[in-house]
């Protein structure tokens, strides 16, 4: 299970290491650390969106073949309320 981050607050603590690269007059070390801190988040995400669609897929395909069971169980039924009524 992954944490979702406010993009709001993605975006701030992505000012504030620009900042700080600014002030330090360096290269952009914390910037960059925390883009790259980011992509692996988001691509946390994107594998977990995946594994959850597939999970639904599955779970919407065992629904529809729980359903035809039911609708051929049903149709039984009836056949077999019809023959007996034939019998009497």
């Amino acid at each position: 299970k992954v944490h979702v981050r406010d993009p709001i607050r993605i975006l701030d603590v992505l000012s504030e290491s620009l900042l700080l690269d600014y002030y330090e007059g360096d290269r952009p070390f914390h910037a960059l650390r925390e883009v790259h801190e980011q992509h692996r988040y988001l691509k946390q995400i994107r594998s977990a969106l995946k594994k959850r669609r597939l999970d639904v897929e599955k779970e919407i395909e065992d629904l529809k073949m729980e359903e035809d069971e039911l609708l051929l169980l049903a149709v039984d039924r009836r056949l077999q309320r019809r023959t007996a009524l034939n019998r009497w």
